[in-house]
């Protein structure tokens, strides 16, 4: 058994092959080929959820286990709001292959989602970028959506003037204009994509403000008191999520919509199923879409039978 660091995974994981590690992995989703059980989950009193993801490629050599911890109060004690390790093992004999320091990881393979998502969704000439974050979620999205549409400008908020206008200065590029913006909606008044990175449980804005066209990424905290969008943008939405046994079970933008009767289960999509067959989806440039996520236990098991195939 050996140790893979942050530094290890940035090395060996670049972008591009993340986004083609998640499209592969929500294909692989919906055609049965992976084993992953539902993420079990608990919560503490001093706020912090634990969860257990495991996932198996069927046919494949490693078996992997998620363990994630999220705390959103963790940044005032200069910790990461997420932190993650991945343990790999042999399929055959349970034997320990390697643990993996797997912040780096679980904000790439979020990112990538996205990306896949946005692709499919997002309209054609989408170009201005909105993002609601500053942490390692939002940085990965830069990355991983310039991939998938021509960005040319990123607009982003955090209630700290600091932290937007830093995350400004350190992820401008060039032919990419970043701003900083001081009020919210601004951002959704001119996005074409939105990314929601937060720890939020009150909805963001309001959703009726959104312009019809727009897509949203929402893949802030996925628990039941979690809540990044309001009832009024689902219901408007074309909704999709990365699974729909967990958005049933643990997201909050899902699951409080549906206890309200304000959308049906019918109408929930998933990523992998559209994919596949993706004559199922039926958009025009002018509805609103939704892309919901919490992570799938399948992202991180496609992503350890590559990074195994190349460390070992």
């Amino acid at each position: 058994m050996f140790w893979v660091s942050e530094r290890t995974v940035e090395e060996n994981l670049s972008v591009e092959t993340s986004i083609r590690l998640a499209r592969e992995a929500y294909l692989r989703l919906a055609k049965g080929e992976v084993a992953s059980p539902e993420r079990a989950w608990l919560l503490t009193k001093d706020g912090l959820s634990v969860y257990s993801m495991p996932s198996y490629i069927i046919g494949g050599r490693v078996v992997s286990v998620k363990i994630a911890r999220l705390n959103p109060r963790n940044p005032n004690r200069a910790l990461p709001s997420v932190q993650a390790t991945i343990h790999a093992y042999d399929s055959t004999t349970g034997r320990e292959l390697a643990r993996v320091e797997a912040e780096t990881l679980t904000a790439l393979r979020t990112a990538a989602s996205s990306a896949v998502a946005t692709d499919l969704l997002a309209h054609k000439n989408a170009s201005v970028l909105g993002i609601f974050g500053t942490g390692k979620q939002a940085k990965a999205h830069v990355q991983a959506l310039k991939t998938a549409r021509k960005i040319s400008r990123v607009l982003i908020y955090s209630r700290s003037t600091a932290r937007r206008e830093k995350f400004a200065k350190e992820t401008s590029e060039n032919g990419i204009e970043v701003r900083p913006i001081a009020k919210p909606l601004e951002i959704v008044r001119d996005a074409d994509i939105l990314v929601l990175a937060t720890n939020s449980t009150k909805p963001l804005f309001p959703g009726r403000l959104v312009r019809m066209g727009t897509h949203v990424n929402a893949v802030g905290a996925a628990t039941p008191e979690a809540r990044e969008i309001d009832t009024e943008f689902v219901k408007r939405s074309i909704i999709v999520v990365d699974s729909k046994a967990q958005a049933l079970a643990s997201y909050g933008d899902i699951m409080k919509p549906l206890k309200q009767g304000a959308i049906r289960k019918s109408q929930i999509r998933e990523l992998g199923d559209l994919l596949l067959h993706p004559e199922k989806l039926n958009r025009s440039d002018e509805d609103v879409t939704l892309f919901k996520s919490g992570g799938v236990a399948a992202l991180d098991g496609v992503a350890m039978e590559y990074l195994m195939s190349r460390l070992l």
